[in-house]
């Protein structure tokens, strides 16, 4: 039996998206968030119990636990189809993107750290180690960037 309330029972304050309208996305969970790309629970769940359940079925490394889940593994959670199982793994891949696209803006490599912030967006979810071997001009400009996954 069923104890959360279904969206539309909750105060409109307290409802995902009026909530992101009204303080911004920053101000919504992981299960708001995920619950805003679900669109509508099951007849037993509201769309907030599905997403809760997703995340505690793949708890072990919290929201990056998904990252590299299947359209399938998705599917084992009741209330995820294909088509919502798409709109997330899309709606991650964006970000991975910005991440990414945010690391390339700056192209000088100063210091050590400057190569973690580069390539750690292409590779932090990653479940197998790569060899990456960057290519640097005279001037420190990243020229680019090759992986290997390593075999070893």
């Amino acid at each position: 039996m069923n104890h959360m309330p279904m969206v539309k029972d909750l105060p409109v304050a307290e409802r995902p998206r009026e909530k992101l309208l009204a303080k911004g996305a920053q101000s919504l969970n992981n299960a708001e968030l995920l619950a805003i790309l679900l669109r509508t629970g099951t007849k037993e769940d509201s769309v907030l119990h599905v997403a809760e359940k997703l995340l505690a079925q793949y708890k072990e490394r919290g929201l990056a636990s998904i990252v590299n889940l299947s359209p399938h593994e998705f599917s084992k959670i009741k209330g995820i189809g294909t088509v919502k199982a798409v709109t997330v793994l899309a709606a991650i891949e964006l970000g991975r993107r910005l991440a990414e696209q945010t690391a390339e803006l700056r192209t000088v490599i100063e210091k050590p750290r400057d190569i973690v912030d580069y390539v750690m967006p292409r590779f932090r979810y990653k479940t197998k180690e790569y060899f990456i071997i960057m290519l640097l001009n005279t001037k420190h400009h990243v020229l680019a960037v090759h992986s290997f996954y390593w075999q070893g």
